[in-house]
């Protein structure tokens, strides 16, 4: 099953769970053997798809926060909510590089959020394999600046998603935003495609 991406189309046989635990509602029980692949939205395909959809805040999807990290990353309470996964349309989108790892920082309809971790595995694959990325100049690594580059617009599509819970920087168990894909709007993913 292996080299699955966004975009990809599948069938699988599918069973709610009637067991999860919220936020996690889209948690199901599936059968491995019945995994095929269909097919490839591209990613222009793939946004007009998911773009009616988009709710315009944090908020509307997910509720509001039940408190903020000290870096200002949304945590939700474990066992309340109704989805995990949504698409939601951003402004004001910066990606860059935080140590190892990759972080967001975006306005939606009801305010700022920022340190936000990118969980997309395109984007973190490419960081330790493209030659561009893995080259520096004086001040930015070409991969902080190819992040820059390629996810700077007026207005983006966001996959978001919630965390299974766990405690995190000596705070309370919660499940904490994270974004899982970052798409311009009428932009094409050129470098991180």
């Amino acid at each position: 099953m292996g080299g699955l991406l966004p975009g990809d189309r599948v069938t699988v046989e599918w069973l709610d769970n009637p067991f999860y635990q919220p936020p996690h509602v889209e948690d199901g029980m599936w059968e491995p053997r019945s995994f095929r692949k269909l097919g490839r939205l591209t990613k222009a395909e793939l946004v007009e798809m998911l773009m009616p959809g988009a709710a315009r805040s944090i908020e509307e999807a997910f509720g509001h926060e039940w408190f903020r990290s000290a870096k200002g990353n949304g945590a939700f309470r474990p066992g309340e909510g109704e989805r995990s996964l949504a698409s939601i349309l951003a402004r004001e989108v910066r990606v860059y590089q935080w140590f190892e790892s990759v972080r967001v920082d975006f306005t939606d309809d009801k305010g700022r959020w920022a340190m936000v971790p990118l969980e997309d595995l395109v984007v973190r694959r490419h960081q330790k394999l493209c030659p561009d990325c893995l080259s520096t100049s004086s001040r930015v690594s070409g991969f902080d600046s190819n992040l820059r580059k390629e996810f700077s617009a007026p207005q983006v599509l966001l996959r978001v998603g919630l965390t299974r819970p766990f405690e995190a920087e000596g705070q309370e168990t919660a499940c904490w935003l994270q974004v899982t894909g970052v798409y311009p709007v009428g932009k094409k993913r050129q470098h991180f495609a």
